[in-house]
């Protein structure tokens, strides 16, 4: 895992060695890592990243960052593994990473999960490619064990659709890109305090239940545990749909209290594209 910062870094200093009269080599400022970054925004973040040895800058003597520079998909590499403290992994396989510097710490990004490469095969890693800020949101999410979140379909909230006149059966549609992984979250919420012991207990009874189909087949739910949100209690049932295909899809709910249907939404769900 990350290291914990030195005394000197979370004091804000830094050691500079005195280069020799006459030798013509540019040191940094005191208290700055490199010589290219005065007057940056970031100088701070890059000294303290140095700090830690994470970066070496850009230039063989170590005295330039090039803060202008793309972080190519390499230097990525190399960045998580001082951050991160990853051991070596050995030899991964990719094919076109032979002649890097960088290649150690590749091999070790893969072995730790963190990259799967750049193309389907897994065969080749890129490293000279810039890293895209897309790249970089899925380095960091397995890089730090981060839980994925996509985008969520609910057929409750935003709805728009036409309702029976007592609210007990609705009619929606809506329309999302194909191919693309989507989480139905779906169930209860009841707004804080609960009216008595009696009616806490029947919210959290396996009785008082969400239920959904797809095109008509019961889906089996995962349930979330109970959490506040907004002055609520809420229960959360989720359907993790991946690769959805082209399409026109029925999701149809239903909202159960102490076994008792209370509500039924039908949600007509086109995957376009």
């Amino acid at each position: 895992m990350r290291r914990g910062l030195t005394s000197l870094a979370l004091a804000g200093l830094a050691v500079v060695v005195a280069a020799a009269p006459g030798s013509g080599t540019e040191l940094p400022p005191t208290g700055g890592a490199f010589v290219d970054d005065n007057g940056s925004i970031y100088e701070a973040d890059i000294n303290a990243i140095a700090a830690e040895g994470i970066t070496k800058g850009c230039s063989p003597d170590g005295t330039r960052f090039c803060p202008e520079l793309p972080v190519t998909r390499a230097q990525m590499a190399s960045f998580l593994v001082r951050g991160l403290d990853l051991p070596s992994g050995g030899r991964w396989g990719f094919t076109d990473i032979a002649a890097s510097i960088h290649r150690t710490d590749i091999d070790a990004l893969a072995a730790a999960g963190i990259t799967k490469g750049c193309d389907p095969s897994h065969t080749v890693y890129c490293p000279e490619r810039p890293v895209t800020r897309a790249q970089m949101a899925a380095f960091l999410t397995r890089a730090l064990g981060l839980p994925l979140i996509y985008p969520s379909i609910s057929l409750t909230r935003f709805f728009t659709g036409t309702c029976s006149t007592d609210g007990t059966s609705c009619l929606g549609a809506a329309t999302f890109p194909a191919r693309r992984t989507y989480d139905v979250d779906e169930g209860w919420y009841y707004l804080l305090p609960f009216a008595s012991d009696e009616e806490e207990t029947a919210f959290l009874a396996p009785t008082t239940r969400f239920e959904l189909t797809l095109d008509g087949e019961a889906v089996a739910l995962r349930e979330l545990a109970p959490a506040d949100e907004a002055g609520a209690r809420v229960r959360v049932f989720r359907l993790r749909l991946s690769g959805l295909a082209p399409g026109t899809y029925r999701l149809a709910g239903r909202w159960y209290w102490e076994d008792q249907l209370v509500q039924t939404t039908v949600f007509i769900v086109t995957a376009a594209g």
